[in-house]
């Protein structure tokens, strides 16, 4: 008898052999999983949003006051001297908390405008949590009319071309 034959009456095999060969398949499976769960996750969208001023920069804590109030926010005291900042606005009520949203509005220089989204989810205990991204739903309801309101005071959102720019440019 070999001295191999007489190790493998020793120790048996454990079946290594046969893992070996599902290892790829289950390889393949993960990655599809994880590919289809890319789809599903939430976007995550930043906190702020930039807007270029066009126009004189002495004017714009001006444009910035009545876009604020024709987009129906109301203006509270903010601890920063050149930045403006609303009060809580509710936005959604759940069984056990609800989403409440303030903004800051601050001018970055002379040319550009950024505002600052702050998400809070209020809990019925009393806890309150900041919300790290912009959820799809409180962007659904503060971007477009707030986003509109700037746009009537001269004020363009940064990555989008306003609606006179073809005109300028001699397109049609």
């Amino acid at each position: 008898m070999s001295p191999q034959s007489s190790f493998n009456r020793i120790i048996p095999r454990s079946g290594a052999h046969r893992v070996a060969g599902i290892a790829p398949s289950l390889y393949v499976l993960l990655s599809i999983a994880l590919l289809a769960g890319a789809g599903c996750s939430p976007s995550m969208a930043p906190l702020f949003r930039d807007f270029e001023s066009e126009g004189a920069p002495d004017e714009t804590e001006g444009r910035m006051m009545r876009a604020l109030e024709a987009a129906g926010w109301e203006q509270v005291e903010s601890q920063a001297p050149n930045a403006l900042r609303t009060s809580e606005r509710i936005l959604n009520r759940r069984l056990v908390y609800k989403t409440v949203v303030t903004l800051e509005v601050v001018p970055i220089g002379d040319e550009y405008i950024r505002v600052f989204i702050h998400p809070y989810r209020d809990n019925l205990i009393g806890g309150k949590s900041k919300i790290p991204y912009l959820q799809s739903n409180v962007r659904r309801k503060i971007l477009p009319p707030l986003t509109e309101a700037f746009e009537e005071e001269g004020l363009v959102p940064v990555g989008h071309l306003p609606p006179d720019s073809l005109a300028r440019v001699g397109g049609e």
